[in-house]
């Protein structure tokens, strides 16, 4: 989420619940480069194999009497990781980029989809959302503020103008309380007082929560 490349795997020593969780000695580590594209399902996945290796050959290492154990500074300012909020998938298109939402889409919308709010005060989720590099001028003019959005017929997407003149391309959404859609589908019912200016046709626009 925070643009970090690399991850891993730990085999730790259980210890007492009073001094932390993951706290104990740690037996066996492995690190992993987090492929470019990684969503969490397939990092997880990928990472219960490296798990599963590294724990073998742990015990094999027991066995053996080859093992290490190295204990771990205690450091009670050691920052823990937080839980994943509402506030969290909540997008400001005034100062998100389109690459920030594509990362943070990555990390965390197995839990929480990315959400940002219609005019109507109506949430949508957007969902697969990625980095849209280049787009034509046709589509960029139209989209004269952060917020902004367009579908675009030849990628089958909302593009919305997000911060440093970044764009987004989001093929499904799911509008609060009803089904996800492909976005031709949803954008075919787009309302007027939805739009950026109001009326029957052009972008419309989405608003930051705290306009809510």
């Amino acid at each position: 989420m925070d643009g970090q490349r690399e991850t891993g795997v730990c085999v730790i020593e259980m210890s007492e619940r009073k001094k932390g969780i993951d706290s104990g000695a740690i037996w066996g580590c492995r690190r992993m480069e987090i492929p470019d594209g990684a969503v969490f399902p397939t990092l997880r996945d990928e990472l219960a194999v490296l798990g599963g290796q590294l724990l073998v050959s742990t015990l094999r290492d027991m066995l053996a009497g080859k093992d290490t154990r190295t204990p771990q500074a205690s450091d009670p300012n050691a920052p823990r990781a937080p839980l994943i909020t509402l506030q969290d998938c909540a997008v400001d298109f005034r100062t998100m980029t389109a690459d920030a939402i594509v990362r943070r889409h990555r990390a965390i919308s197995h839990q929480k989809p990315m959400t940002t709010l219609l005019k109507t005060q109506r949430t949508l989720q957007l969902h697969d959302p990625s980095v849209f590099v280049d787009p034509p001028s046709e589509v960029t003019e139209q989209l004269s503020v952060e917020g902004a959005a367009i579908f675009h017929p030849p990628t089958k997407s909302l593009v919305v103008r997000c911060a440093n003149h970044t764009y987004l391309s989001v093929p499904m959404v799911r509008q609060q309380d009803r089904h996800i859609l492909q976005a031709k589908e949803w954008w075919n019912g787009v309302k007027p007082e939805m739009r950026l200016v109001e009326g029957s046709h052009g972008p419309i626009q989405f608003i930051p929560f705290e306009a809510y």
